[in-house]
């Protein structure tokens, strides 16, 4: 798979950098990260609450998980592409 930094050519390092903070910001947000965790237990709670014929709900409901998975997956994209952004504007991971 390749980084948002690869795919996303047009921003400068510094803009990369910038959004890596953010993201890290957000990820050590408690409020976000309980929003999220509570948002996958009530969709855990309706996937496990469908009856037999109920496998659209059930394919909904599974598709929100992986929605929120995959906010997770790019916001870690993000710190990660920062790090080279980081690297390419030859900063210490300190500055």
């Amino acid at each position: 798979m390749k980084s948002v930094f690869e795919i996303e050519e047009t921003l400068t390092a510094e803009e990369v950098l910038s959004r890596a903070v953010r993201a890290e910001a957000l990820m050590s947000d408690p409020v976000l990260e309980s929003a999220m965790k509570s948002a996958e237990a009530d969709l855990a709670i309706a996937w496990l609450s469908t009856e037999a014929g109920e496998a659209s709900k059930r394919e909904e409901c599974w598709a929100a998980i992986r929605g929120l998975e995959a906010v997770r997956r790019t916001l870690r994209i993000y710190v990660t592409d920062g790090e080279v952004a980081r690297e390419r504007l030859g900063m210490s991971s300190r500055q």
